[in-house]
């Protein structure tokens, strides 16, 4: 429905309830002439007199108000809702068109809408979760749900800052800390590296290092009936100082970023590759050695 059809209907129906109450007046006013002809109280008389005459005058002076001055108002008020309509309307059907499915002020809110477990429990032979991101700190403290879909037979790729990277240089724009960074390839040689060479699931996963300190991550999930990616935009280290927006795979913004962070994979420095039953690659385990014998 138009705005002016909206505001022509909210005037008929303030005429409308206007009249009744007027005809309502005038019947109190009538009732209390039938009601001195019947012999009732004088008070009761005059209160239904006095009331009809408040009532029918005061609805009386809205109609010539709605008839005299109410227009322009109303044309002001059809053109200031026309203006939001049609901006709200621009905008949904400019996010529909990139593909924004949902914006979440804060990563916390989006994890309790979408929880990485759920996401990934689809994941199956041959599906795929790619994340390119700045130190994995918060998905490694999720290490068994990766598990899991490696299990299954998804394909987990992982890429993250070079932990050797400067702290000055990894915190120039950001508050990210090079300690996070460390703590989560830990997480990932304890727990999913070293996993995968003793149980040899059915999956594969790599860890590759980038060089890039980037200030946003990205996540897509390539899975039965669904492919989504998430667009992680950090602005702190606390969970409410990001912003995280769910895209449409096939949508032209996810089309943009995927061919984006797919360059920053396939140029990252590959550091542990689980594939095909085996272990392909496996810096991990040298750095960690070295790390202990230098300690």
């Amino acid at each position: 429905m138009s705005t002016d059809g909206i505001v022509r209907d909210i005037r008929t129906l303030s005429g409308l309830i206007l009249a009744l109450l007027m005809a309502f007046g005038a019947l109190l006013l009538l009732g209390s002439y039938v009601a001195h002809e019947k012999g009732a109280s004088p008070y009761v008389c005059d209160f239904l007199k006095d009331l009809g005459i408040v009532i029918a005058a005061v609805c009386a002076v809205h109609l010539m108000y709605e008839a005299l001055l109410a227009e322009k108002y109303f044309h002001r008020f059809a053109a200031r809702l026309r203006e939001e309509v049609e901006k709200g309307e621009t905008n949904v059907a400019t996010c529909a068109a990139l593909g924004i499915e949902r914006i979440f002020l804060t990563r916390d809110v989006f994890e309790q809408a979408y929880p990485l477990g759920p996401l990934l429990a689809p994941l199956g032979n041959g599906d795929r979760l790619r994340v390119v991101a700045r130190s994995l700190f918060l998905l490694m403290s999720k290490a068994q749900i990766i598990k899991g879909a490696i299990e299954r037979g998804a394909v987990v790729e992982l890429c993250v800052l070079d932990p050797a990277t400067p702290q000055d240089q990894a915190s120039r724009y950001t508050a990210l800390m090079v300690t996070d960074i460390a703590s989560a390839v830990a997480v990932f040689t304890d727990t999913i590296a070293a996993w995968a060479g003793v149980s040899k699931p059915p999956g594969a996963v790599e860890l590759r290092y980038h060089d890039l300190v980037l200030f946003d991550s990205y996540t897509s999930i390539h899975g039965p009936g669904r492919n989504l990616v998430v667009w992680d935009l950090s602005f702190g280290r606390d969970v409410t100082e990001k912003r995280m927006l769910l895209l449409d795979a096939a949508k032209p913004l996810a089309a943009d970023l995927t061919k984006r962070y797919d360059q920053i994979f396939d140029k990252a420095a590959l550091w542990f590759e689980y594939r095909q039953g085996a272990v392909k690659t496996d810096r991990l385990t040298k750095a960690k050695s070295e790390i202990v014998r230098s300690a």
